[in-house]
């Protein structure tokens, strides 16, 4: 059985796929990654056959369009407006190099963002599953991830939606949210099916619309504890819990770091991933100022965002502070006292299951959702959003995690949860079944 992974994003969406793939590999599948061309080596190395995308996420997103991404927020518009750009710079050579890694595939299975292989699926008729990182599907218990919330606490930060204007609020939103993805790229798409594809036209509702409205499979890749599924998602979308990707049995942090673990009390792990901004000395200098206010220290994982070497340039006084590049969440955040980051799907699993409190500082996307269910589980304070964090935020927030007793036994409660998910063999499981409509035997066709 060949299966074909498309993934299109910075790391955090990569590596779970890459745990994805090993996992089918183990089950007995040959597995093809497709993802952007520099995360080769990194897909290799875990034994998967590759095939890049010319695409380089860390450029796009240090560059200025990239950087006005970031800095959206919560702006549905803004964020639309840059993936737009973005997709205009891409465009066709990206979905002939989706189309292209397809080749020879009994099932595919694409994220969010590489939606060109959901086109190829339906175009070949292979059986085909979506992988999404944050709630996907439409329900009327909360609004998509990038849409205010008008009516105060939903399900998002912990209690259902009730009223009828409420509700349909919500379905109306992610409708909305669908059709303005689809209608800017309508006539491009449908110029591309018919060049490349030969299959029809796609008309005005939303194809991802049509994921939902044919029941096709989709893997929720969260924890039901983090976000419990709403009662109106259809049996097409399987909560399966996190993929992690765990480090090789034996395998130690950098001397560095273990040097500096030990040589005090536990630090608190501040990192803002692939998140780059305009001035990271500026967030560098919020941090340590919080950092110092708490008399906690700090181990500052650089990252896209910069932050290692504006540290090393600012006056560090009476902290201490650690920089170190990417490092391993598994083997590190059960080892901090807490940890600070940008709210990416995947960092958020991996604090989580450490039962390590978490502060999350959203920039954009789906960001704000977990910061809001960080909270509403009571593993963390309230997120902070990028454009308000200052240092007297970020020391509440990081005194609240260190103090709270409420907090600590939050976190710890659900990282019991997590650890007890099987969302990798959930997975598995899903997509394997998918495979004899290949042969026109039982499953779910997919077409």
């Amino acid at each position: 059985m060949h299966i074909v992974i498309v993934a299109v994003g910075s790391r955090g969406d990569i590596q779970p796929c890459i745990a994805l793939g090993a996992a089918l590999a183990r089950a007995g599948c040959t597995v093809r990654l497709v993802a952007p061309a520099p995360f080769a080596p990194f897909v290799t190395g875990h034994g998967l056959d590759f095939a890049g995308l010319p695409l380089d996420p860390s450029g796009m997103l240090n560059g200025d369009v990239g950087r006005e991404w970031v800095e959206s927020g919560r702006d549905p518009v803004a964020f639309i407006r840059g993936l737009g750009d973005l997709a205009g710079t891409l465009g066709e050579p990206l979905a002939d190099a989706v189309l292209d890694g397809c080749a020879g595939a009994d099932v595919i299975a694409y994220t969010t963002l590489a939606f060109p292989a959901w086109h190829v699926a339906q175009a070949r008729g292979v059986p085909r599953a979506q992988i999404g990182f944050a709630p996907l599907s439409p329900t009327a218990a909360f609004p998509p991830a990038l849409l205010p919330d008008l009516f105060g606490a939903n399900a998002a930060r912990g209690r259902p939606a009730t009223g009828v204007l409420e509700r349909a609020y919500h379905r109306a939103g992610h409708w909305l949210f669908s059709q303005m993805l689809w209608v800017p790229l309508r006539r491009r798409t449908n110029a591309w099916r018919a060049s490349r594809l030969g299959t029809p036209a796609l008309g005005w509702r939303s194809p991802a619309l049509r994921v939902d409205d044919a029941g096709e499979p989709l893997l929720a890749a969260f924890s039901p504890t983090v976000v419990p599924p709403p009662p109106d998602w259809g049996p097409h979308v399987i909560t399966t819990g996190y993929w992690f990707l765990d480090s090789p049995q034996g395998a130690r942090l950098p001397d560095a770091v273990e040097a500096f673990l030990a040589s005090g009390p536990a630090p608190v792990s501040v990192g803002l991933g692939s998140m780059t901004g305009r001035d990271p000395a500026r967030v560098t200098e919020i941090v340590v100022e919080a950092l110092r206010r708490t008399g906690q220290r700090g181990l500052l994982l650089s990252g896209w965002a910069g932050l290692g070497a504006a540290v090393r340039e600012s006056a560090q006084g009476d902290v201490e502070v650690l920089v170190a590049d990417e490092l391993p969440h598994d083997l590190l955040f059960p080892r901090v006292r807490a940890v600070v980051h940008h709210g990416g799907a995947g960092t958020t699993g991996a604090g989580l299951r450490a039962g390590a409190p978490t502060v999350v500082i959203p920039h954009f996307g789906d960001q704000p959702l977990w910061g809001d269910r960080v909270h509403a589980i009571g593993a963390g304070p309230p997120p902070i959003a990028r454009r308000h964090l200052t240092a007297r935020r970020l020391a509440h927030a990081i005194s609240a995690t260190v103090h709270d007793r409420r907090i600590r036994e939050g976190a710890a409660a659900v990282g019991r949860a997590i650890a007890g998910e099987r969302g990798l063999a959930i997975a598995v499981d899903a997509i394997t079944r998918l495979a004899p409509a290949v042969t026109g035997g039982p499953g779910r066709p997919g077409r």
